[in-house]
């Protein structure tokens, strides 16, 4: 890869609800920083995952099915 593209390299950043929240705070702490590495802007976009939500749904299914 060459300099310009690593420029323009963008890497999905995924996980929970919660991992969002911290990590686009994260984020917001460095916006004031003088490079784009300083101010992680190649990690975009935040992907959320609702894998806890899934987690949730399918345990009350599962206890329907108990009953």
């Amino acid at each position: 890869m060459t300099a310009n593209e690593l420029e323009k390299l963008q890497v999905p950043v995924g996980g929970d609800q919660l991992t969002r929240v911290r990590f686009q705070g994260a984020k917001a702490l460095r916006d004031g920083c003088h490079t784009v590495q300083e101010r992680l802007e190649q990690l975009n976009p935040i992907i959320i995952e609702l894998f806890h939500t899934l987690q949730d749904f399918l345990d009350v299914i599962e206890l329907y099915q108990i009953l």
